[in-house]
């Protein structure tokens, strides 16, 4: 009845007639099945450059470690804003499904400050203001997305995918936006993240008071600083605490 031949296709780019039936063959970006074929081609473009905003801290299965303003045990992603000035995340999107980037719109004048947190409640409670999102996160594990506006062809900002949850237990980059993704000593949703394990007085960063706060409490016998987690203090946990001070990833 009917045929067509096509060349290699790149990911995500479908081929087909443009008007639908006629004889004039394309590629398409805009893929639409079931629906009429689409010539615009702008996503054949690169997206431009997204701001340095990271899926920061997530807790996914909340028992009360945490409330909310209206006093909810809800689930919470924290953002951190590693740009020196402060980004609109308006008219953005937050997603638990990368599949599905435009998952719920980040309200109008929603906005993070310069070197800031911000967190939005996964609550489904879209009436309780604008930080609380139209998504929830599975204690099992999925994912979670920030991608960009549709003038930015929904680029992915960030997107973090996590496995099986501890109740009243968070994960995140530690430090502060990094690639090391560690269970956090106790969630803190609005307040910087330890910077590994060699942070021990877990104020974000790594300095001189990490390794006076170390030696004192390996002098002291004090098995907080047992950073292999062996039960014992030796020479290991020295080498434990140099080697995530120096990396930062434990």
């Amino acid at each position: 009845i009917d045929s067509l031949t096509f060349a290699t296709l790149g990911p995500d780019v479908s081929f087909g007639r443009y008007p639908d039936g006629s004889d004039d063959l394309q590629e398409f970006c805009a893929v639409t099945p079931t629906g009429p074929n689409d010539p615009d081609n702008t996503c054949f473009n690169e997206p431009d450059p997204t701001p340095a905003v990271y899926v920061n801290e997530w807790l996914a299965s909340n028992d009360g470690v945490v409330l909310d303003e209206f006093g909810d045990a809800d689930d919470m992603v924290e953002l951190y804003n590693d740009e020196d000035f402060a980004v609109d995340l308006g008219g953005r999107y937050l997603t638990d499904d990368l599949s599905d980037p435009t998952k719920w719109q980040i309200p109008a004048g929603v906005t993070i400050p310069a070197k800031g947190h911000l967190v939005f409640w996964c609550d489904e409670e879209l009436a309780q203001g604008p930080l609380h999102a139209d998504i929830k996160l599975s204690a099992g594990g999925e994912a979670v997305g920030l991608f960009d506006r549709a003038d930015n062809q929904f680029a992915e900002i960030d997107a973090v995918i996590f496995g099986a949850q501890t109740t009243d237990v968070s994960e995140g980059r530690s430090p502060d936006g990094s690639e090391c993704i560690e269970t956090l000593p106790a969630p803190s949703p609005g307040s910087p993240n330890p910077a590994g394990k060699a942070d021990m007085n877990a104020d974000g960063v790594r300095n001189i008071d990490d390794i006076d706060l170390f030696v004192t409490l390996f002098l002291g016998s004090d098995l907080a600083a047992d950073l292999n987690g062996d039960g014992a203090l030796n020479i290991d946990d020295i080498d434990a605490f140099v080697t995530a001070f120096l990396e930062g990833c434990p």
